[in-house]
């Protein structure tokens, strides 16, 4: 099989391919050939070079396909002027439909298209392995961002023959390489252990289920389980795919304490049994939307946020955050626009891709907050 100009030897260092493919493509995005100038002949790259005629071929076909050069039957092979290099697409690979509805790959997409639509590219979907597509589909991409969900290993090396360079998104497999590790364990031990130095130790987990809502809830195990706390301070409540099911949960889960507001009294007998049902005093919301949802129930039971509960979420890129919602946010536009970038800077230049990782930070808004001061016959 021909190698890859985007991987390198076994031995981890360039194919006489690649290194001829990039020192070409650097020499000509420094400006060093004239468009009206054809570049030099193969006979002479090859002496240059010291490899052979075939190896030469090969790596002018790369910077064809890159949009670098073209050949004029007769006359050379010539680089394109500035203005008249085309754009190249990414193409999206998604086998599993299912996978398009998470709000984090729709977060990328956005980042993508929008890097992509600056620079008069296009982000293009593609629903089908490599093998199906059409050469015209083909020369319109510099490389492809790979959800691994539904994707087979001819589909992975289906792109190495293709020569283009590709990142794959897959949450459940870090082995996978190049990869853009989304992080979303380590994104739930970070928030959970927030939630610990604020002083909470009994928690309630909103989710609805997502293969990425179990990456999550194993996260805040995790976190728990190295603190030494028990399973039992971590309930794990299903919401529904919609979250249609947080009111009546938290209803439910709170019902003691919403009698105790009702009967008004902090001695009150009601008080003291919301006490005795050891009550989470911190919510992990698995989405920005059933944050927001158990945020407006609790308003609605009387519960104070965050004196009587604190709500962290995983919440949702730039200006969709809901503002005044805590927790933690990845930046899944951002990576997304980074893909693209790599891609194309891979592409152009016959560089390996590297694997990284989406970046998460904590957001302190207004529902986060110190464990409470004890209520009448709780301990402390």
């Amino acid at each position: 099989m021909t190698p890859s100009p985007h991987s390198t030897s076994d031995s981890g260092r360039y194919t006489a391919r690649q290194t001829v493919a990039a020192t070409l493509t650097r020499e000509i995005m420094e400006g060093l050939y004239s468009p009206a100038l054809s570049l030099p002949s193969e006979h002479q790259l090859c002496q240059r070079f010291g490899v052979s005629r075939v190896t030469v071929r090969l790596a002018l076909g790369d910077l064809q396909n890159r949009g670098l050069i073209y050949r004029r039957h007769g006359k050379g092979t010539f680089v394109h002027p500035p203005t008249q290099k085309p754009m190249k697409s990414v193409g999206m690979m998604v086998l599993d439909t299912s996978v398009a509805a998470w709000s984090e790959i729709g977060c990328l997409i956005r980042g993508a298209f929008r890097h992509l639509g600056g620079r008069g590219a296009h982000l293009v979907m593609l629903g089908s392995g490599p093998s199906t597509w059409a050469p015209e589909v083909l020369q319109t991409l510099s490389g492809v961002i790979v959800v691994h969900a539904g994707v087979s290993p001819d589909d992975l090396a289906g792109l190495r023959q293709r020569s283009l360079p590709f990142v794959i998104l897959d949450p459940f497999d870090n082995t996978l390489k190049p990869a853009l590790r989304l992080g979303m364990e380590a994104a739930a031990v970070s928030l959970t252990y927030r939630l610990l130095e604020l002083g909470h130790r009994r928690f309630v987990m909103l989710t609805t289920g997502t293969p990425l809502d179990t990456l999550r809830t194993k996260g805040v195990q995790t976190a728990l389980h190295a603190e030494g706390l028990s399973q039992d301070t971590l309930r794990v409540e299903f919401c529904g795919a919609d979250g249609e099911n947080v009111d009546s949960i938290l209803s439910t889960l709170f019902a003691p304490l919403a009698a105790a507001h009702a009967g008004g009294d902090g001695d009150s007998p009601a008080l003291c049994a919301a006490a005795d049902a050891e009550l989470p005093t911190a919510l992990i919301a698995c989405s920005q939307m059933l944050g927001l949802h158990a945020w407006m129930t609790a308003h609605r039971l009387g519960i104070a946020v965050p004196e009587e509960l604190s709500i962290g979420a995983f919440l949702a890129d730039g200006a969709e955050q809901v503002r005044g919602l805590s927790g933690i946010q990845g930046g899944f536009a951002t990576s997304g626009a980074a893909a693209a970038e790599r891609l194309e800077h891979a592409f152009l230049h016959g560089t390996p891709l590297e694997s990284w990782d989406v970046g998460h930070q904590l957001v302190d808004g207004n529902t986060l907050g110190p464990r409470g001061k004890p209520r009448a016959g709780q301990a402390g």
